[in-house]
């Protein structure tokens, strides 16, 4: 699969070479020198990534009003990256979370939806388009990601930002900073908290427990966080990892908006599962 993808992009890499040098073909070249780097990890998605953003005329990703803008954002950023004095691995997270994005993009396109309109692919008062500044801010974030289970859950949350008119840009810039601080384990955390039926969980705090587990300190510290950062809460304030109940602890404030926006309903069961074990009855 890998070998592949990297097929594909030095074929388009032939094709740009025998091209004119501007903007457009540098822009190219580098979104897929990090695609191609990117499959180690997204796979077929970081090739699939590469027809789209390349191939045909610009806004082959995407038609409508803000496909040709979208996909310059993309490949401008992609380019951009690819100049960086960059880590192997690094470029391949990078590249993973592009294709990631693309393929959440291209998805939500096809059932019929519209990227925004609202101008935050275009310069503003800022000088530079906000999708530009917050797919940066994701970008930067990424490439230092040692989780790299969070990688498709960034990629959603950069695919859902050009969708959502209601997320301005301090606020969009806030969520990834957000989501860039917060453990894979958090992000299952938001998930599990979210649930209606909590009824698996232990349905009181931890202050008569005389001793902990690791795995259970580990846990509600985690827990704790979330809860200090606003992102959940149970009705009580929680001064310390034995105030916590998990079954009352529910999700609110920006941890929905990361849950909806990273689609965290996705999380492999497995790993939720293993949440549910720990903080049982």
């Amino acid at each position: 699969m890998t070998t592949r993808v990297r097929d594909t992009a030095r074929s388009y890499n032939l094709i740009l070479m025998a091209q004119s040098t501007n903007s457009e073909t540098e822009d190219n070249r580098g979104i897929l020198e990090i695609l191609s780097a990117g499959a180690e990890i997204a796979g077929g998605a970081a090739g699939a990534a590469a027809g789209l953003m390349v191939a045909g005329p610009v806004g082959a990703l995407i038609g409508g009003v803000g496909g040709p803008v979208l996909t310059n954002v993309l490949k401008k950023l992609g380019a951009e990256v690819h100049r960086r004095l960059l880590g192997p691995r690094e470029q391949q997270r990078v590249g993973a979370v592009v294709a990631f994005a693309v393929e959440r993009i291209k998805q939500r396109l096809d059932s019929g939806e519209e990227v925004r309109s609202d101008g935050f692919f275009h310069p503003g008062s800022e000088g530079r388009p906000a999708a530009e500044e917050v797919y940066e801010g994701v970008i930067l974030a990424v490439q230092r990601e040692h989780e790299e289970k969070k990688l498709p859950f960034m990629g959603n949350l950069m695919a859902n930002l050009a969708f959502q008119k209601d997320i301005d840009r301090p606020y969009a810039n806030y969520l990834v900073r957000l989501a860039d601080n917060l453990s894979y384990r958090q992000l299952c955390l938001l998930l599990l908290f979210a649930l209606k039926d909590k009824s698996m969980l232990r349905a009181s705090d931890y202050r008569s427990v005389p001793s902990f587990s690791p795995a259970l300190i580990g846990v509600l510290q985690e827990a704790l966080e979330l809860d200090q950062r606003g992102l959940t809460g149970s009705g009580s304030a929680a001064f310390g990892p034995s105030d916590i109940n998990p079954a009352k602890s529910t999700t609110q404030g920006a941890g929905v908006s990361l849950l909806l926006l990273m689609e965290l309903q996705k999380l492999p069961p497995q790993d939720t599962q293993s949440l549910i074990a720990i903080l049982a009855k």
